[in-house]
């Protein structure tokens, strides 16, 4: 509702623009030609993230060796026990499924050119668009692990082996990043003189970057294109016969990619399956020169 709203806006700005020009220009302006412009703007989206996490080989803090009060996992020294000479936490692993989102939030500039054609007071048109950007985003979640405990027990009757494990949570901290965003699209405007009001729809390219980070170890990140739709609209006016401001907004779905993370730290060999599904709203203003 909130993108339909602003769309709503932006056209009867427009239009509410475009009578005066009408009337002061009754030579009427040609739309017809090809053009090239720089933009700026901001830009808001949402990313969710769900991984496959089960089994990831992560660790958290370690238990303490040889606490003669407490014996593994912090429980009682078993009955006989003198110490706990030797052990350690030898496999610490997520538990369950993973899933998380966030909201992004940042700036874009870039160019675009494009071609119009007038037919009457109709516009039809083609324009690409490139933006660099810096739209970020992050969330910590918690997630569940286990951690088993080996090693040997000094008792009464000699040393016993053992193997325990504990389960809790710990916190895993996602990150998002969008540096660049590329839309070709299709046009159709209607023109009042030197005033033209405009949709478009096409396709949309971004590459997105993703890290994760589970307990003290385990860092997976990405790096994935993902291509979706885009769909917007806006106004557009020729202050001269050559320069021409627009302002428009476009709905980006980069729809659900899956991410294939990876990292080796420690000599940690990780690596998950995540399916990222990414969208954003851009809100620009540009100016460009038409031939």
């Amino acid at each position: 509702m909130t993108r339909i709203l602003s769309l709503i806006t932006v056209v009867g700005l427009s239009a509410f623009v475009a009578l005066p020009s009408q009337a002061n220009d009754r030579r009427g302006y040609n739309w017809t030609g090809l053009y090239f412009g720089v933009h700026a703007g901001l830009g808001t989206g949402n990313v969710e993230q769900s991984s496959d996490l089960n089994g990831l080989k992560v660790e958290d803090d370690p238990p303490k060796k040889d606490k003669p009060s407490t014996g593994p996992l912090g429980g009682p020294v078993a009955s006989g026990q003198t110490s706990v000479p030797d052990f350690t936490p030898d496999r610490t692993t997520v538990e369950g499924a993973f899933q998380t989102e966030a909201d992004l939030s940042g700036g874009l500039v870039g160019g675009y050119l494009g071609y119009n054609y007038q037919f009457g007071n109709l516009v039809f048109g083609v324009d690409a668009s490139l933006s660099a950007s810096d739209l970020e985003g992050s969330s910590v979640t918690p997630v569940g692990v286990s951690t088993r405990v080996s090693g040997f027990l000094d008792g009464s009757s000699g040393q016993k082996a053992f193997v325990r494990s504990k389960e809790e949570t710990i916190d895993a901290a996602a990150t998002y990043n969008i540096d660049n965003l590329a839309i070709i699209a299709g046009r159709l405007g209607y023109a009042w003189g030197h005033t033209m009001v405009f949709a478009k729809a096409g396709v949309a390219f971004a590459d997105v970057e993703t890290s994760l980070t589970v307990g003290n170890r385990g860092v997976l990140e990405s790096d994935e294109r993902h291509i979706g739709f885009a769909l917007g609209g806006g106004f557009e006016h020729a202050i001269t016969n050559n320069l021409v401001v627009k302002f428009e907004y476009v709905h980006v779905n980069l729809g659900e990619e899956q991410h294939d993370t990876e990292s080796n730290v420690d000599g940690l060999n990780l690596s998950a399956a995540s399916e990222i599904d990414v969208k954003i709203d851009t809100f620009t203003m540009g100016l460009s020169y038409k031939f």
